[in-house]
């Protein structure tokens, strides 16, 4: 078969061959001022992406269900109302995940708290990364979570 094969499933997306060629470069010094300029202007970029100028956007060294688990544990105490809108394998292991934690499902009026995508699903990334984007109520809710972890 030439070429490369294309995903055909509700999972991963296929990565995009300029995303490719990019990660096809040189790993850069963690520790240097390049990487520094990098994530700084990959952090505001993704303040963009969630339309946000209060949320804090954080980089997870894991996949989606390793960024939402993070997420609810960190600012979830029992009793609390999350909105999950059950579209698909990943949104249903997300709802019971909180109901795991004896949170309530409806809709909360007051707007997002909190944000979570996987890279692989709206950016077309490699999995592995999961981007969360943290209101200030739910980074003050964290402090500390009553979740048990």
């Amino acid at each position: 078969m030439p070429g490369r094969p294309f995903v055909q499933v509700p999972g991963p997306t296929n990565v995009p061959e300029r995303i490719l060629r990019a990660m096809a470069q040189a790993v850069l010094d963690h520790r240097g001022a390049e990487f520094a300029t990098l994530t700084r202007e990959l952090l505001q970029g993704l303040q963009q992406v969630f339309q946000t100028t209060s949320g804090t956007v954080v980089l997870f060294p894991g996949s989606g269900t390793a960024g939402w688990e993070a997420a609810m544990v960190n600012t979830l105490s029992p009793g609390d109302r999350v909105l999950a809108a059950v579209k698909g394998q990943f949104s249903t292991l997300f709802a019971q995940c909180a109901r795991a934690l004896r949170a309530d499902f409806c809709f909360d009026a007051r707007g997002v708290d909190v944000a979570i995508c996987g890279a692989q699903k709206g950016l077309m990334l490699p999995p592995g990364a999961a981007i969360l984007c943290v209101g200030p109520r739910a980074l003050a809710a964290g402090v500390p979570p009553r979740s048990r972890r």
